[in-house]
């Protein structure tokens, strides 16, 4: 019986609407602008027209509109004068409309947001807001490695069961104690099984996500195989870096006395400092004993997928 430590239990939420709020009445014109679009959820839909209130429209004759340019006579000699001077004032008054209309328009509009640095070992979750959980139950899981694709994607690898509620395609998020939180990928796929199998999932980062080598508390900067013989540290958001050495191990997994804990699912195994050799899973009880995934399982798995996202897998050294 293995015990997985730690994972969130709920699907994420889809973003809130963000439309901004545009005035129906901002000017008087039948139909000043078309299809501007409003936000729902990640989707963008719909169309936004500029036009007033029909309360607002009044009829009204041509007297009462140009005031006393029509009591002129037709062969007067002011009368171009005048019409060119309505028909500026007509061009100026609609493009001071279009000017202060735009201005709230853009005003309200959220200002994009720099996914930030994204490293191992930070915590992540695939929950927008805090969501209640029985106790015991943590809500977020760890960072095991980042690195690039051979497509050029940049990518972050964990284990599967922590998101074994959320579909392929759902967005995860920087996790804080407090929401909404910060979204900085999306799933790609897990191992075959989800957290029941070798226990992976590919994180594609957002393309403007800065990727370093130095975790909060480790440096991640290459591949390892597990020594047997030889000392590894694990490092998770939950309970920090606890370091052991292996009492048994297979094809995928490795067991240790390498202590791990609630949040610590998914954070880096390191050999030699600051080579991945594996990932936290669990405890498995009938070893008495805690459960890693081997990386190198993890890669093959990955190479594997008819999907190339994830693909030629480089972490990331600067």
């Amino acid at each position: 019986m293995v015990l997985i430590v730690a994972h969130p239990t709920t699907d994420p939420c889809g973003l809130p609407p963000t439309a901004p709020f545009i005035p129906n009445n901002a000017c008087a014109l039948t139909s000043l602008l078309t299809a501007v679009p409003e936000a729902n959820g990640d989707r963008q839909t719909g169309s936004c027209y500029f036009r007033p209130p029909k309360s607002a429209v009044k009829k009204s004759s041509s007297r009462a509109q140009f005031g006393h340019q029509q009591e002129r006579p037709t062969d007067s000699p002011s009368t171009p004068r005048i019409k060119k001077e309505l028909k500026l004032r007509t061009v100026y008054g609609l493009l001071a409309c279009l000017a202060v209309t735009l201005g709230v328009y853009l005003v309200n509009v959220p200002a994009a947001s720099a996914t930030g640095v994204v490293s191992n070992g930070i915590a992540w979750t695939d929950d927008l807001n805090p969501v209640p959980h029985p106790p015991g139950i943590i809500e977020f899981c760890t960072m095991g490695v980042v690195g690039t694709d051979f497509l050029g994607n940049k990518i972050g690898i964990s284990a599967a069961h922590c998101v074994d509620d959320a579909p392929d395609g759902a967005p995860v998020y920087r996790y804080a104690p407090t929401g909404p939180r910060e979204h900085i990928g999306n799933i790609v796929y897990r191992s075959p099984g989800g957290g029941t199998g070798v226990d992976w999932v590919v994180i594609r980062l957002n393309a403007d996500a800065v990727l370093t080598s130095n975790g909060p508390s480790a440096r991640v900067d290459g591949i390892g195989a597990p020594n047997p013989v030889g000392p590894h540290c694990k490092d998770g958001a939950g309970t920090g870096v606890h370091c052991g050495a292996i009492t048994s191990q297979n094809t995928t997994r490795f067991y240790s006395n390498a202590q791990s804990g609630g949040g610590d699912s998914g954070g880096p195994v390191l050999q030699n400092n600051t080579e991945i050799v594996g990932m936290v899973r669990g405890f498995d009880t009938a070893l008495f004993a805690f459960e890693y995934i081997k990386f190198a399982a993890v890669l093959d798995g990955i190479n594997a997928q008819p999907n190339p996202v994830g693909r030629g897998f480089v972490v990331t050294n600067n």
